[in-house]
C-alpha cells in the first residue's frame, strides 16, 4: 500500500486539505535502484507535492527529477502482519507497476527468495 507519510497527513488535517486514498497496486524490487521510484500516475493518484529535485542516472542518461515523501505498508503473506516505512521516492516514468523499491527501502528489512517456489519475500520492520 502507498500512501502519505504521517506527519504530511497531520499537516493537511490541520490545514483542511483533502487526504487521498491509499494506493494499493504492484510494485518490483529493484535491486540496481539506489532510491525507490515512484510513478507518474502515483504521484499524481496521492496528490503530493515535490520536496525537492535530484539529479537521476538512468540507462537513459541523466535528468533531474522531482523527490516525494511516501510511505510504504508492506504485509507479509505468510503472517498477514503489516509494516511501513516512510521514504523518499523519485518521480520518474516507469511502467507495469506503480513503484520501484530501490536498496533505500531493501536495506530496511530482510529478502528471501524460496527456490522452490520460484517467490521472493521481502519483509521490512517497522519505523520507530
Amino acid at each position: 500500500m502507498l500512501t502519505l507519510p504521517a506527519y504530511e497527513v497531520h499537516r493537511r488535517q490541520i490545514e483542511n486539505r483533502a487526504l487521498p486514498l491509499p494506493l494499493h497496486g504492484r510494485a518490483l524490487i529493484e535491486t540496481g535502484a539506489a532510491q525507490t521510484i515512484i510513478s507518474d500516475d502515483a504521484a499524481q493518484a496521492l496528490l503530493i507535492e515535490p520536496t525537492r529535485s535530484v539529479l537521476l542516472r538512468t540507462a537513459h542518461g541523466e535528468d533531474l527529477a522531482e523527490v516525494f515523501p511516501i510511505a510504504v505498508t508492506l504485509t507479509d503473506p505468510e503472517t498477514g502482519q503489516a509494516a511501513t516505512l516512510e521514504l523518499e521516492a523519485v518521480r520518474a516514468a516507469i511502467t507495469g507497476c506503480q513503484l520501484l523499491l530501490g536498496r533505500d527501502l531493501l536495506r530496511s528489512g530482510d529478502l528471501h527468495w524460496r527456490g522452490r517456489e520460484s517467490v521472493a519475500v521481502l519483509r521490512i520492520s517497522e519505523q520507530k
